[in-house]
Formats: C-alpha cells, sequence, structure tokens
C-alpha cells in the first residue's frame, strides 16, 4: 500500500490539475489482517477465513453478517473445507470457478485449474453449505474456452440443485428474507 500511491502518481497529479478538486477518496490506508473479525461498526460485522490458494499464504475469504444476514465471498481459493464451515448459513455465496477445455492435459492448464475451483467442485461445496443463491464471479476461464463452451451452471448443477446464477459485470443482489438479482442494463450508457 504504502507504494501504490507513488505508482499512481501520474493519475492522481492529472486528477488534481484537470478536476479542481480535493480527491479524499485515493487515500488508502493498508492494515494487515488474521482471521477473524476485522470490521465492525454500525451492526455490520466483517469477518476474515484463511482460504487455500498457493502459493499465495495468506488467501482470505469474507463473510459479512449484517441484521441475521450474510454475504461470503470465496476469494481465490481451491476447494476448501474451511471456506465451507465459515459460509454454513449464508443467504449469498460468490464463489470463484475455473475451467478448461475437458480435452486439454496441458501441465501449465492443469496448475492453474489445481489453485482454483473447478464446477464439480464447487457444487459440493454449494451442497453442503446450502445458500439461498449461489454465484460464479471472478471466473476463470483457460485455453480460449468461451462462456457457452465453458458449461459452468450445467456442470455445477449436475450434483448441486439449488440456485446458482453466473455472475456479469454490474449485477447486484438485495438480500432479506429471500436474495433477489438485479440484472445490469444492457445497451449503450449515455
Amino acid at each position: 500500500m504504502a507504494n501504490l500511491k507513488e505508482a499512481f502518481h501520474d493519475d492522481i497529479e492529472g486528477r488534481k490539475e484537470n478536476q479542481k478538486e480535493a480527491l479524499d477518496g485515493l487515500t488508502a490506508v493498508g492494515q494487515d489482517i488474521e482471521e477473524g473479525v476485522v470490521y465492525e461498526k454500525n451492526g455490520v460485522q466483517v469477518v476474515a477465513f484463511l482460504v487455500d490458494h498457493p502459493p499465495m499464504e495468506p488467501s482470505y475469504g469474507y463473510r459479512v453478517n449484517f441484521k441475521g444476514h450474510s454475504v461470503v465471498i470465496s476469494g481465490d481459493t481451491r476447494y476448501n473445507e474451511n471456506l465451507i464451515q465459515h459460509a454454513k448459513g449464508t443467504d449469498l455465496l460468490i464463489h470463484e470457478v475455473a475451467a478448461a477445455k475437458p480435452d486439454n492435459h496441458s501441465p501449465a492448464i492443469q496448475k492453474i485449474l489445481s489453485k482454483h475451483t473447478i464446477p464439480e467442485e464447487a457444487a459440493k461445496v454449494f451442497q453442503q453449505v446450502q445458500p439461498k443463491l449461489a454465484v460464479y464471479s471472478h471466473i476463470v476461464l483457460l485455453d480460449g474456452l468461451s462462456d457457452a463452451d465453458a458449461n459452468l451452471a450445467v456442470r455445477t448443477n449436475k450434483t448441486y440443485g439449488g440456485k446458482l446464477v453466473v455472475g456479469q459485470d454490474l449485477m447486484s443482489f438485495t438480500i432479506g428474507d429471500q436474495v433477489t438479482i438485479k440484472e445490469p442494463h444492457v445497451g449503450l450508457i449515455p
């Protein structure tokens, strides 16, 4: 974090010059964390938990609790029991996923897949967690695999029968007794 401001120096200076206003939102404060509660304010609680994404250690997933509801974000991870334990009872589980063409046995592709969760493994996670809604995000498609060819939902639903959505940019969710999805608007931005 200490070098982030330096890395973006030219961009920050350009914004100061062109926008002629304070850029308070550019201030970043880094804080090392450990597994456990990392934030608690106004009824919002954020819990960090360890996941498995070698060689990046530690790697964390997060559970956000608020008024009896929760969202869990897996972070980058392969199948992980600790994630399952921390995600049980969540309303919304946002989970990463990776896929490649089934006939690709390239050592490089297999190495990448071994550090992430493939759809069949994610199905096992969802089956044990039983979220109201599971959402794929941070979708890693390798070897030129297209969204359509990846069949993420089909592969997952072979063993998981709950609600699953393949996430899209700008998709949002409302969490209450039900979890509702707001699809992003398609088209040009005016």
